[in-house]
């Protein structure tokens, strides 16, 4: 297998586990494996090595940190073993600042326009330790991490569906003779999605055909 396949796969299953029924029965070591191939996904796509994602007992009311320094993510063991939407916006929160940070590390100065450079200088920009919270929260990296990171999530919420919908499907067909045990013989999110679309396109049809009736 790939390693571009693998990630997807072990992205699917920990897409799986992600509802609160799976999540509660998990270790937290497993919830940790969880949220690192939610981060090996992320960085795949965003053409950047992953981060080590790691739990700690981080001070109050921290839910974790990017550390480039260390290229890890660190999480919160409170936050990791309690609250499954929380943890999982971190991961991809703290992650799409350490694509900042890659977005500026590689840029190529030769070739980049004038708006790309000031947009990796801005989203790059660190705070002086005067800095309040307010000035913290409102500044360019902090604000384009909470939309993505929210953008992102959102996004899972659909891929799990095109999951449930193509392992219904799989698990359903009559060439196979037993029930699948592991997920690692098809890419569910694009089965799904086709299995989606097909829906649409045959829901369109019967309502073109039901209006062509009526006329």
């Amino acid at each position: 297998m790939s390693k571009e396949w693998t990630t997807q796969i072990q992205y699917e299953n920990a897409l799986r586990n992600m509802n609160a029924s799976a999540w509660d029965k998990l270790w937290i070591n497993e919830k940790l494996v969880t949220m690192q191939h939610i981060e090996n996904e992320r960085a795949m796509l965003a053409g950047r090595e992953p981060c080590k994602v790691v739990v700690e007992e981080l001070e109050k009311g921290l839910s974790g940190e990017f550390r480039p320094d260390k290229h890890e993510i660190a999480l919160s063991r409170e936050e990791l073993e309690n609250d499954l939407q929380e943890v999982c916006n971190t991961t991809l929160h703290e992650g799409v600042h350490a694509t900042q940070e890659h977005m500026l590390m590689t840029l190529d100065l030769e070739t980049a326009t004038e708006e790309e450079i000031a947009n990796a200088i801005s989203l790059n920009m660190p705070l002086s330790e005067e800095a309040s919270y307010e000035e913290y929260y409102n500044s360019a990296p902090e604000v384009s991490a909470r939309e993505v990171a929210q953008e992102l999530q959102e996004h899972i919420g659909y891929e799990q569906q095109m999951i449930c919908g193509a392992d219904q499907y799989m698990n359903g067909l009559e060439t196979q003779n037993q029930i699948l045990k592991t997920y690692d013989t098809y890419p569910a999110i694009e089965v799904g999605s086709i299995l989606n679309d097909i829906q649409e396109e045959s829901i369109q049809a019967i309502s073109y055909s039901m209006d062509e009736e009526e006329t």
